[in-house]
């Protein structure tokens, strides 16, 4: 029994005596961590409801949704806002009201724009006008609510937030099976049950922050906003084309069905993002750190047992993909087991060059990322549109891989020259970094073999548990240092 006590009492006792800060991207991290959960559980459900075909015109739509979102509210909700609230402590209420108004007077002016051409707009896109509207009503609703969440992380009402966070997770899914279910709607169901939870929880904070604000105006804020972030919408375009734009190609050249096929194999290796993403949550303070202390040698090592560690878990990713497409998407989507193997080590390769991010970001050199995200891009759009059409909707996965790669080294040569100009010598050891590059290469072509063997794919699974078993200290030893 004390035994027990101790387990439960001594980590309380520790996360008592943490600040506010950290115990708010504590429970931040938690809150993404289940709000992407819950989105990944219904997944099964979602496939099995819905063909192939319907599948791949809801996930086209998404990413159409995350496209236009970057136009119709120039993304106002996200850095720009940040910033705006640190600099402006005193006011934030009334500078949030005037983000909000900013951001939705420009959806307003694309929804005119939507009116005036919006036969050929619904072509283009596929969808009805009913859908279409929903969509501006989302575009204005959403950043409301992402406003009001930002708000909440700065000023660490932590609780709250994951709670709104969590409920409107919750119902999403929900509302998106029951239309399924008891409409005709089909592949509409999931899409308007995103937005209608999206637009009613939007309006309560819409009302919310334009009631505590009561600013609709303010030219000041305006002009800083547009001028900081439209400079920034090539960068966040990029970013989107290059996670997005592989699925509408593949409607283009193919059909809605292979869409939905290479989606459902995105979105289950997308899902090492959470735990990648939380690492690197965790180990950019301490990176921080130890640049400012100047122990870029502690830091490059730790970086690379990260990558690693990170390197295996992909490694395993791919390795389990037949039974992950089995159980997320069933028979129909088998073909999705040969697309995960270059997806999972391209998010490998994003996990890795963020560390070389963080000399960028560390010493304020951002300029050039959107230079690379850009033609990062446009490399990704110039391959699948080559080979796509050649390969099929397989290539898109190693177009992809080929952009991130191309990514990983430009951030790797700012990052050596960076270190170089600051500290006086190199960042990383290249030995270590080509051979990073030439494995994730290899096992991206090699493990999608195993799938033939079985008893061999889960030998490998075995063995990766008992040298996670024995070098278990050594791995918990890692993930503390880097907290």
């Amino acid at each position: 029994m004390n035994r027990l006590q101790h387990i439960i009492i001594s980590p309380l006792k520790k996360y008592r005596r943490l600040s506010v800060e950290k115990k708010s991207v504590i429970w931040y991290t938690i809150c993404n961590v289940m709000q992407k959960g819950i989105s990944f559980l219904t997944i099964p459900i979602i496939t099995r409801l819905l063909t192939t075909d319907e599948y791949g015109i809801y996930s086209v739509f998404l990413s159409w949704r995350d496209i236009i979102i970057i136009f119709a509210t120039l993304n106002l909700f996200c850095g720009v806002y940040t910033k705006i609230l640190v600099d402006h402590k005193d006011t934030e209420s009334e500078c949030t009201s005037a983000i909000q108004w900013l951001g939705t007077t420009i959806s307003l002016i694309y929804l005119l724009v939507y009116f005036c051409f919006r036969e050929p707009i619904n072509n283009l896109l596929g969808y009805d006008t009913p859908t279409m509207l929903m969509l501006f009503g989302y575009y204005i609703f959403y950043p409301a609510f992402s406003l009001w969440c930002t708000k909440q992380r700065i000023d660490n009402n932590y609780i709250l937030m994951v709670i709104v966070t969590i409920i409107v997770s919750v119902f999403i899914p929900l509302l998106s099976i029951c239309l399924i279910l008891f409409t005709s709607l089909r592949q509409y169901g999931p899409i308007w049950g995103t937005l209608i939870v999206y637009i009613v929880f939007g309006s309560f904070f819409f009302i919310l922050n334009t009631y505590k604000g009561k600013v609709i105006y303010d030219k000041l804020i305006w002009r800083y906003a547009i001028k900081y972030n439209v400079p920034l919408i090539p960068h966040y375009l990029s970013m989107i084309v290059l996670g997005q734009s592989d699925r509408l190609m593949i409607k283009y050249f193919e059909d809605d069905s292979k869409a939905g096929i290479y989606s459902l194999a995105y979105q289950i290796s997308s899902m090492m993002n959470i735990v990648f993403n939380a690492i690197n949550s965790a180990f950019v303070p301490r990176a921080y750190r130890l640049m400012k202390e100047k122990k870029t040698d502690v830091l490059n090592n730790e970086s690379m047992k990260l990558a690693i560690g990170a390197l295996l878990i992909s490694s395993l990713g791919i390795i389990i993909a037949p039974e992950c497409v089995l159980i997320m998407g069933g028979k129909n989507y088998n073909e999705a087991i040969y697309v995960i193997p270059a997806v999972c080590m391209a998010v490998f390769v994003r996990f890795v060059y963020s560390f070389f991010c963080n000399y960028e970001f560390y010493f304020s050199k951002t300029r050039n990322i959107m230079m690379a995200s850009a033609i990062a891009a446009v490399i990704n759009i110039v391959l699948n549109w080559i080979f796509i059409p050649i390969f099929g909707y397989f290539a898109a996965g190693y177009t992809t891989l080929v952009g991130y790669l191309f990514l990983f080294v430009f951030h790797y040569l700012f990052a050596q020259k960076i270190s170089t100009d600051n500290f006086g010598k190199k960042a990383y050891n290249n030995k270590s970094i080509l051979f990073i590059v030439l494995i994730t290469c290899i096992l991206s072509v090699i493990l999608p073999v195993l799938y033939l063997f079985i008893i061999i794919r889960y030998t490998l699974i075995i063995l990766f548990a008992i040298f996670c078993f024995i070098r278990r200290k050594s791995i918990i030893a890692l993930f503390k240092s880097v907290g």
